[in-house]
Formats: structure tokens, C-alpha cells, sequence
């Protein structure tokens, strides 16, 4: 469906992958990694800028969904969070038609960088994306901590889509913890990234 090269190949960058579940802190984590020189990326940012600008993708979605998620003539977000993550078939179709664009952004992205990269990207483990990153970070937080970090209402639909924890740490080159203060997180991610960030 795409092809699996290596992020960052020709500029000879390290790039690492972040994934985690809704709440889990992943963004935090960007963040943090920001601060220590490292240039971060948002699949989420990606995929919202494609679907305000990308007029082949939204054709395409609007076949898929019909035009009822439109609101003032652009594209739905929660609209189409409410029909997708009903119908896992939508779900899926979706997530496989939306993949690809992503991916060129990123690629795009990364020929342009000179620094490490860290891209978080939550269906990382779900499409076997390992081989595209130097290195993979599971953000890992318990479904009580994320459904209290997170105000979504549905957020235990959208984190139900995601492989279980216990594969997600098994497949990881790291798994960082966090469920205590965000002191606590911040001190466990620069022990973390000793070795990792050069």
C-alpha cells in the first residue's frame, strides 16, 4: 500500500516514532523532547490540515461517508468520529485511504530536517510501521489515567482500535510510564532519552 523506506533515509537523521492511547501523555512527551532539541511532528496536525486542504482526500472521504459530515461546506471532525468509530468497517477504510497522504507529508517533512525528529503517531504498532524509525516510544498510562486526562466523551471507543498493551510494550524499543505528576513524567523522560537523543 505504501512503501516501508525508512524516514529521514537520505538526510541521515534519527527519527522516533511515539505512540500511546488517547491520554496516555504523548503529546506531553513531544513537548518535552522540543525542549531538548529534537523537531516534533503530529500525525493529528497532519491529518487535520489534509482534510481542510487536500481536495483529492476529501473526495475520496466524501465517497466514503457521504456528504451528511460536512459542516459550512469542509469536512466534520467529530461528525466523523461519531459515524466511524460505530462502524469499524468505515473505521478501517478510512484509516487505509487516509494512511498513505500521511505518510507523504511525513516523508516530505523529514527530507527537509537536519535534526532528530519524533513523530507521534498512534497507529504506529496497529500498521506495522516499526521499520520507518530509529526508535519507537509506547507512552504507556492505565485506562483510568487516560480517561481522566482526556475529555473526550468517546475516548473508550477510540482507544478500544488500538492493540493491547502488553503487545504494544513487547514491540517497543522503549515504554515509558506515566501515571503519576507531570514532575514525575518529565524526570522519567530525560533518564529516558539519555542515549537515545545524540
Amino acid at each position: 500500500m505504501f512503501p516501508l523506506e525508512k524516514i529521514g533515509a537520505n538526510a541521515k537523521i534519527q527519527v522516533i516514532g511515539v505512540t500511546g492511547y488517547v491520554g496516555s501523555g504523548k503529546s506531553t512527551l513531544l513537548t518535552a523532547l522540543s525542549s531538548m532539541g529534537v523537531t516534533t511532528l503530529s500525525t493529528d496536525n497532519i491529518i487535520h490540515s489534509l482534510y481542510e486542504h487536500n481536495k483529492e482526500l476529501i473526495n475520496k472521504i466524501l465517497t466514503l461517508l457521504g456528504t451528511n459530515i460536512l459542516t459550512d461546506q469542509t469536512l466534520d471532525r467529530k461528525k466523523i468520529a461519531a459515524k466511524i468509530f460505530s462502524q469499524k468497517e468505515l473505521l478501517f477504510s478510512l484509516e487505509k485511504m487516509t494512511l498513505p497522504y500521511v505518510l507523504e507529508e511525513i516523508y516530505s517533512f523529514a527530507k527537509k530536517a537536519d535534526r532528530p525528529i519524533a513523530i507521534e503517531f498512534p497507529l504506529l504498532f496497529e500498521y506495522d510501521l516499526e521499520p520507518l524509525f530509529d526508535t519507537t516510544i509506547f507512552v504507556s498510562a492505565s485506562k483510568e489515567t487516560c480517561n481522566k486526562r482526556s475529555s473526550l466523551k468517546d475516548i473508550d471507543l477510540r482507544n478500544a482500535r488500538f492493540l493491547k498493551s502488553e503487545e504494544k510494550k513487547q514491540r517497543a524499543s522503549l515504554t515509558i510510564e506515566n501515571n503519576g505528576s507531570l514532575e514525575e513524567f518529565h524526570q522519567t523522560i530525560t533518564h529516558a532519552m539519555e542515549g537515545i537523543i545524540s
